[in-house]
Order: C-alpha cells, then structure tokens, then sequence
C-alpha cells in the first residue's frame, strides 16, 4: 500500500468540508499518524499502539498515555494514543492525532506531557504550516 502523503489526507479533509461526520477506523488513525510522522516530526516517533473507539461518555477526542518505566524505546516512551471513533469532520481527526503526537514527543524526548509554551506550542508554527490547528482540545 503507497504511503498517503499529508499534503493529500488534508485536502482530502478540506474538500470534505466541516459538516462531513467521520467514523473513524484503526488503518486511518494509523495513516494519519504515519503521515504526520513523516511530514511533521521527520519521522522521529516510533508509532505505539493506536486504539479508537467510542469515547463519548469520557468526553474525550484523544489522549495519549505515556509511560516511565523503560523499554526498548528508552526510559519514556508512548504506549498508546487513543482517538474517538465518532468525529465530526476528517479535519478534526487530523488536529486531534497532532495534538497527540506532540504530547508524545513530549513525552518521549522531555519527559513531560504539557500545553505549555516550551515543549507544547513550540510545534504550532510548523503545524499551522502544514494546515493543522494545534490547540488545546476540550
């Protein structure tokens, strides 16, 4: 399968337009995490366990879940990020997995999971280059 580049993934989510519901599915979450991986991060992150589902009832679009005790990876390192299963656009989707990212690399080259201005924002410009909103999601 040829990798989606995000350049395509994004158009695709503007061309869908922000009234287009998404049900979301593992092989999508992981494209869009490979492409941002490769567009955005240079390809620094090592891809953990993706997981969607249903997250109404924890009100929830994402989250990624760290831990500190050693691996293969080093002594921080990301087990999994988890995203809704239910979104209301692709772009959502997009924004929602960056943000995530971000506290990954975070995480795994800080040790720290913030929104704070010296890990955290520090990727805004080079998301909102890429047409990606990064922001604290509620």
């Amino acid at each position: 399968m040829a990798k989606m580049q995000l350049r395509t993934i994004i158009n695709q989510a503007q061309s869908m337009g922000t009234k287009s519901p998404l049900v979301a599915n593992v092989k999508l979450a992981e494209e869009i995490y490979d492409s941002l991986n490769r567009a955005v991060f240079n390809g620094m992150l090592t891809r953990p366990k993706i997981t969607v589902k249903d997250y109404t009832k924890r009100r929830i679009w994402g989250e990624c879940e760290g831990a500190s005790k050693g691996s293969r990876w080093g002594k921080c390192y990301v087990k999994v990020i988890r995203v809704s299963k239910n979104w209301p656009n692709l772009k959502k989707l997009i924004n929602v997995m960056a943000h995530e990212m971000v506290h990954q690399h975070e995480w795994e080259y800080h040790g720290v999971m913030t929104h704070g201005n010296t890990t955290f924002f520090t990727w805004d410009e080079k998301l909102r280059s890429k047409g990606i909103v990064l922001r604290i999601i509620y």
